[in-house]
C-alpha cells in the first residue's frame, strides 16, 4: 500500500540482511526510504557506519540495561515514518546461536511467560521475537502495513568485511515476503501469539529450505 508506511520485521543473519534489506527498500515498488534500527557495534564497520548512517539509521547502544533507548528510538522512528518510509526491525535482536537461544527461553521462563518459552523451544533456526520492539513500532504507527521477511543464504555474511569477500555471489538467497494490512494487526494481547505465529511461519520455511538443499 503505497499510500502507507511499511513495518518490516526480518529474520536477522548478520550485516548481509541489513545492506540486503535496505538496498530491498530503496528499490522496491513502491520505492521508499528504509529507517533501521541497529546495535551501535556495527557502526564499528566503516562500510555500515557510512551506508546505513546516510539512509537513516539509529544506532542504539549494545549493553544489556539500554532497553528502554531502544524502544524509545523505535517509537521515534515509527512515529515519524510516513508513506514514503520503510522501518526495518529484527525482533531476535542478534543472530541465532544455540547459546543465544537458550537464554531467551530461561529469560521467558524467569519472568514467568512459560507459555512463549514453550513456543520458543519448538523454533529450530529462530531465537524467539521480542515482542516489545514489534508492539510498540505498530502501536506508534498504527496505520502502517507490516511486512515479515524470512531469508536463506546470508548466514555466512556477519560482517561487512564478509560480504565483500562473497562478492559476486556464488551462491542462491532464498527470500519469503508477506504482507499484513493494518486492519489485521490484532492488538495486545494476542499480538503475542500472531508474532510468534508469523515466527513460526518463518522457522518452518527454513526448515523446509535446509530440507531441499
Amino acid at each position: 500500500d503505497a499510500a502507507r508506511p511499511a513495518l518490516v520485521f526480518s529474520r536477522h543473519a548478520g550485516a548481509g540482511d541489513s545492506l540486503l534489506l535496505v538496498n530491498a527498500v530503496l528499490n522496491g515498488d513502491p520505492p521508499r526510504r528504509p529507517k533501521i534500527v541497529l546495535k551501535d557495534l556495527l557502526q564499528l564497520d566503516p562500510t555500515i557506519d557510512v551506508l546505513l548512517n546516510r539512509v537513516g539509521a539509529a544506532f542504539v547502544p549494545s549493553t544489556g540495561r539500554a532497553g528502554d533507548l531502544v524502544t524509545a528510538a523505535i517509537a521515534r522512528m515509527a512515529r515519524e515514518a510516513d508513506a514514503r518510509d520503510a522501518l526495518v526491525l529484527f525482533p531476535e535482536g542478534g543472530n541465532f546461536t544455540e547459546g543465544r537461544r537458550e537464554k531467551a527461553i530461561a529469560k521467558l521462563e524467569q519472568i514467568g511467560r512459560s507459555d512463549l518459552a514453550d513456543r520458543a523451544e519448538n523454533l529450530e533456526r529462530l531465537l524467539p521475537p521480542k515482542v516489545l520492539g514489534v508492539s510498540t513500532a505498530i502501536d506508534a504507527a498504527p496505520t502502517a502495513m507490516v511486512v515479515f521477511v524470512g531469508h536463506a543464504g546470508l548466514e555466512r555474511l556477519s560482517s561487512a568485511r564478509d560480504i565483500w569477500k562473497n562478492v559476486p555471489m556464488d551462491h542462491t538467497i532464498r527470500i519469503r515476503i508477506w504482507r499484513v494490512p493494518a486492519e489485521d494487526v490484532p492488538p495486545m494481547p494476542e499480538r503475542e501469539t500472531w508474532l510468534y505465529e508469523q515466527w513460526e511461519a518463518i522457522d518452518e520455511w527454513l526448515g523446509g529450505v535446509a530440507a531441499s538443499d
